[in-house]
């Protein structure tokens, strides 16, 4: 009987209903704008599709906003944009009829979730009233504000932001990609081969399971040694580890890049019997004989014959083509955007987000998360012509799998300098950064960085903040930094959040006790009103708010 590890457990999430505090100065107004905020709902309670239209001909040939790609980048920014112009202005192009959350493939790749939990439709992510145009792109000319699709339809822009994602290569490995059809072989990097990673670890019986990573930038570099732990525990839970040599053959000369992970996950490799063969390159697969052939990259000319029981291959990647022969590539072929506005190098109307461009960070979800709230105010400074005055610092994550309940959360910036989320070490193993990874942020991916343009808004109105917290719940990413980043925000700045339920604290500037009376604006479905006496932290407060003797406060914003 073949062992399997736990699935996804299914369960309800229930709305909780903001309550309405009562007695005092302190008020919360709420009033229903909309019926629903997060779906469109008939009286009856019957759920409407989000509107939205797409054709291969699309009747309108210009937007004020043309965005290129449907994927993480590309909906996160159609959904800024939409609430910044209008949906009326905005226009994505993208020709898959499918939308993945490809970070769960490593989990997808281990049997412990599925591949339709990682998918929807296009249609339900594109934001709604936004023009969908189902079609490839085949060519960019920044000179004319023009692309054309594979249709041969022209559309004129009068802003472009490029998130068509990187290309995989796996024909640059001789032998493949026909060498898949074999059972032994998988690649959690691609929708059709996920599945033969968890097909071939299962018929594991005894002998070596190699796992590769290539010679080129990749996207979510943890990956190819994420699928291994897991194969490793796999193999164990199940018996077989005693006849398993597990390898990891990679192309760098490292195991990761941060020093301070990096120590983790060699006392890992030492305690679990890992083989790890640094600078060792993938170059064929002869899968008829079951054998792998590597060239080492130190040694030029020389290559090294393993034969494998199991086959992982992370293939090797580059610029997306269409990218790679416009004007608006590097001389690698990579989008040349500014690494610290996103905004192109010489084309001030054309913008960058994610796997295409040549930001030197990691590719990762938690980049793109982090890069679509710099990216937004980018161009909201742009169309006033106004400078950019935010800057990407290189946040990135990799949530590194090391088992089937425990996770090393790796948070980092350009430099290399560890940039964590939480007052705990990072380095190590926890069971909380597991459930993180597998259940919390696939909810925060689809119902918070995909829905920004249904995701809660906070306008403040007439004073200023100096201390934002968390950090992750505000434009900085799915889970942002507890480290001191704050923004500081004056009148009329906008703060949004990623989740229905949040904690906005406000430092106040008036360092006197004077009572202050500020107001703020929650979106268009909460309006509350709050007070500080003259005793700063001894207010009548009602059970959402919380005074703090900083003579802070917090107030708890529920959606309704």
């Amino acid at each position: 009987m073949k062992h399997h590890p736990p699935r996804e457990r299914q369960g309800r999430v229930a709305d909780a209903g903001a309550q309405s505090p009562g007695g005092g100065r302190w008020r919360i107004r709420v009033r229903m704008a909309t019926l629903c905020r997060l779906r469109q709902c008939h009286p009856t309670g019957v759920v409407i599709a989000h509107l939205h239209t797409s054709s291969r001909v699309s009747a309108k040939q210009h937007y004020k906003m043309l965005v290129l790609g449907g994927g993480t980048g590309g909906i996160a920014m159609s959904a800024r944009m939409k609430r910044m112009v209008g949906a009326d202005n905005v226009a994505v192009v993208e020709p898959a009829e499918m939308h993945y959350y490809q970070p769960i493939w490593t989990l997808v790749g281990a049997g412990a979730k599925t591949v339709a939990s990682s998918g929807r439709s296009t249609a339900s992510v594109v934001p709604s009233g936004v023009k969908w145009v189902k079609s490839k792109v085949q060519e960019i000319n920044p000179e004319t504000n023009t692309v054309r699709t594979e249709d041969g339809n022209e559309i004129s822009y009068e802003y472009l932001i490029v998130a068509l994602g990187l290309q995989l290569h796996y024909e640059k490995i001789k032998g493949l990609p026909e060498g898949f059809e074999h059972p032994k072989i998988g690649s959690n990097y691609s929708l059709q081969t996920v599945e033969k990673t968890w097909k071939a670890l299962q018929d594991f019986k005894e002998g070596n399971a190699i796992f590769t990573f290539p010679n080129t930038p990749v996207k979510c570099a943890g990956a190819p040694q994420k699928i291994m732990y897991l194969s490793d525990a796999y193999l164990r839970k199940t018996g077989k580890r005693e006849k398993a040599k597990v390898i990891y053959n990679t192309s760098l000369p490292v195991l990761f890049g941060i020093k301070k992970y990096a120590e983790t996950l060699w006392d890992i490799v030492k305690t679990r019997d890992l083989q790890v063969n640094l600078r060792h390159n993938l170059i064929e697969v002869r899968a008829d004989k079951q054998e792998a052939v590597f060239e080492n990259l130190d040694k030029p000319g020389e290559t090294t014959v393993f034969e494998y029981e199991m086959l992982h291959v992370t293939p090797p990647m580059g610029p997306h083509s269409v990218v790679k022969s416009s004007p608006l590539a590097d001389e690698a072929g990579w989008l040349d955007v500014n690494k610290d506005t996103l905004q192109h190098n010489k084309y001030p109307n054309v913008f960058g987000i994610g796997d295409c461009t040549n930001l030197p960070t990691a590719k990762t979800g938690a980049a793109v998360a982090a890069q679509s709230a710099i990216l937004n105010r980018t161009i909201k400074k742009v169309m006033k012509k106004e400078m950019p005055d935010k800057k990407y610092d290189g946040y990135t994550s990799c949530p590194l799998v090391t088992s089937y309940n425990t996770v090393v959360l790796a948070e980092f910036d350009y430099n290399g300098q560890p940039l964590e989320t939480f007052p705990i070490n990072q380095a190590k193993e926890r069971r909380l950064m597991y459930f993180m990874k597998a259940d919390v942020m696939p909810h925060l991916y689809w119902h918070g960085l995909l829905r920004y343009d249904n995701v809660l808004k906070l306008k403040l109105l007439n004073f200023s903040c100096t201390n934002i917290y968390p950090p992750s719940l505000f434009a900085q990413g799915l889970l942002g930094r507890t480290r001191t980043i704050q923004e500081t925000a004056s009148s009329g700045d906008e703060i949004s959040t990623l989740l229905p339920v949040c904690t906005l604290k406000v430092s106040f500037p008036n360092k006197s006790n004077r009572t202050s009376s500020h107001e703020s604006r929650f979106s268009n479905n909460l309006q509350f009103s709050h007070h500080c006496n003259r005793r700063g932290n001894r207010a009548l407060i009602p059970p959402e708010v919380t005074m703090k003797p900083n003579k802070c406060f917090a107030v708890s914003l529920k959606n309704i």
